[in-house]
């Protein structure tokens, strides 16, 4: 596993250091309101990603505590990352949702990211390879 969540090239990379409201591990999706980093539960609401603090040892199983300073990265289509998943078997290229609690799920809804993992079982709250969408939702057929 890697030691770090944006896997990107980008070193230029967008990103906002704020408080994290509840306990969340690095690779968690969240939104921003404006003061703090909350689990992403809207799915009309921007996208980010939370970052762990490498530069001062934080490694990406390590949760942040109540109110600690955090970095989120704001995720724009293609930008690849590490990120939580729900417990689920994947395929790689597979279209992914917010589960609304921080991580992402098979799309069933408004699409998010694509899984880019090895093709298998993934356990909750487990890192994954994923890149970003630009967000759609399918056609219903």
């Amino acid at each position: 596993m890697a030691n770090r969540i944006y896997r990107g090239q980008d070193m230029t990379i967008r990103a906002v250091t704020a408080k994290v409201a509840a306990a969340l591990k690095p690779g968690s999706l969240v939104k921003y309101n404006g003061v703090q980093f909350e689990a992403h539960d809207d799915a009309s609401k921007k996208m980010f990603v939370l970052g762990n603090l490498d530069s001062v040892g934080q490694d990406v199983e390590t949760a942040y505590a109540v109110n600690d300073s955090g970095i989120g990265y704001d995720a724009k289509p293609s930008d690849q990352f590490q990120a939580r998943m729900a417990a689920g078997t994947y395929a790689y290229g597979d279209p992914l949702e917010s589960d609304n609690a921080g991580g992402l799920n098979a799309a069933g809804g408004m699409i998010v990211a694509y899984f880019e993992g090895k093709t298998g079982p993934v356990a909750a709250g487990a890192l994954a390879d994923v890149s970003i969408a630009a967000f759609y939702t399918p056609a219903l057929v």
